[in-house]
């Protein structure tokens, strides 16, 4: 498995470092100095118990996940996996990464109001779980020496979108392009991945369009849910606008925008399975 690790890493250098990719422009020139360094550098970073779970590990077993282990107080620069078992007893996956991995898990994802304030699919997963548990799939060299370490943040983004590789945690579409082509994408279903925009992205304007990214294609209950859901919000929120602002917008355009938000709002209660 730690062969098939390196081929994937290895794709992945080729993908990015295309002229032909969207990623050309801020990783091709930091790659191009020390590829060869710079991914030894990236396949050192994983844990003991990272390498042992993908020879021997089962996504679908919460046991077999925390099996991962690591530091989850560690104050570092990493990426880890939050495992979600839900209601309906499946087994869901984050991977996320963090300058301080300990400050990530307690003040933004185990904190309520933090998870109240930023509405997300992963955080929609852990509010309607049974239990969860964090690992530490790798760390950054703490040495600014080390190759590719000048752009630590960069470095993460590479580290980070590995992972959800390896572990198959992104939607089927960022699968497909980035795994190589001869390579099984696991079949659409219950469960599927929480993350959804593309970890490349992370520090650019497209991080955030990405968690826009269309998931109508899902097979995965929750994920149709949290859809659902998420359009039911913005039709409450519109119809809120429209009740407070009556008194400036006319009557005909508060009727039009009522009937708007109320077919939005039916049209997500369609889609439920």
């Amino acid at each position: 498995m730690s062969e098939d690790a390196k081929k994937v890493l290895s794709y992945l250098f080729s993908a990015i470092q295309s002229k032909d990719s969207r990623h050309h422009a801020r990783y091709g020139n930091y790659l191009r100095r020390n590829p060869e360094q710079i991914e030894n550098v990236i396949f050192n970073c994983l844990r003991p118990g990272t390498m042992n779970f993908l020879k021997t590990g089962n996504l679908s077993s919460i046991d077999s996940i925390k099996s991962i282990g690591g530091d989850t107080n560690y104050q570092g620069r990493g990426v880890y996996l939050h495992a979600i078992v839900g209601l309906d007893t499946l087994v869901r996956v984050y991977v996320g990464q963090a300058s301080n991995i300990s400050s990530r898990i307690r003040k933004e994802h185990l904190n309520f109001r933090y998870r109240r304030d930023n509405k997300s699919l992963h955080y929609y997963a852990l509010q309607r779980s049974s239990y969860d548990s964090f690992c530490v799939l790798a760390k950054l060299p703490s040495s600014s020496t080390k190759p590719g370490m000048d752009r630590p943040d960069l470095l993460l983004n590479i580290l980070e979108m590995w992972c959800c590789l390896l572990l198959r945690s992104l939607p089927s579409p960022s699968l497909r392009e980035y795994l190589p082509p001869t390579y099984k994408l696991p079949p659409l279903g219950p469960p599927e991945s929480l993350n959804i925009a593309l970890p490349l992205d992370q520090g650019t304007p497209l991080y955030s369009q990405g968690m826009k990214l269309d998931l109508s294609y899902s097979k995965d209950p929750l994920i149709l849910e949290y859809l659902g859901d998420a359009e039911e919000q913005k039709s409450i929120e519109l119809i809120t606008v429209v009740e407070t602002s009556d008194r400036k917008l006319g009557p005909y355009l508060v009727v039009g925008l009522t009937v708007v938000a109320a077919v939005m709002i039916f049209s997500s209660w369609r889609r439920r399975p």
